[in-house]
């Protein structure tokens, strides 16, 4: 598996804190293929595919993948570009196991406000999506401290 990667790229995610107008912000509990070992759950969001496209429109394919929402990429602001390292759980089909394997990436946050009626579809990457009063998620131990960190960012932006 090491052959074929690229050690020496690092890698570029991008995720959204998106709140609705009764002050919640979306989470997703991650789906069993997608599990963070630092966290059980994160904000929408993934890997920039298209280095071709803006920060914001790679942002917002991973919103509608995710969530099923669709927003302008005009509506995204960066809240927080940080080096940041996750510990992901992969599994290897030849020795049939588990393992930890660290990611080192520049992570880039954005917020994105969002009517409280906004329709939800999970994306393969959610096992489900949820809303949680924002204060209550930026103490979450369910997030990791760069989840945290982003959410009390975007608090100071309402």
């Amino acid at each position: 598996e090491r052959k074929y990667r690229q050690p020496d790229a690092l890698p570029v995610i991008c995720d959204a804190v998106i709140v609705n107008d009764r002050q919640e912000v979306l989470l997703q509990e991650r789906a069993a293929n997608a599990e963070l070992l630092s966290a059980r759950d994160s904000l929408p969001g993934g890997r920039v595919d298209n280095f071709g496209s803006t920060l914001e429109a790679e942002v917002s394919r991973e919103v509608l993948e995710e969530t099923g929402i669709k927003a302008a990429v005009s509506e995204f602001s960066l809240i927080a570009s940080r080096l940041s390292q996750h510990t992901y759980k992969n599994h290897s089909q030849h020795l049939q196991a588990d393992y930890p394997e660290v990611m080192h990436s520049l992570y880039n946050s954005y917020l994105l406000r969002v009517p409280s009626k906004t329709t939800l579809t999970p994306g393969d990457d959610a096992k489900r999506l949820y809303w949680q009063p924002i204060a209550k998620a930026a103490v979450s131990d369910k997030l990791s401290d760069d989840v945290r960190t982003a959410i009390k960012l975007a608090m100071e932006r309402l």
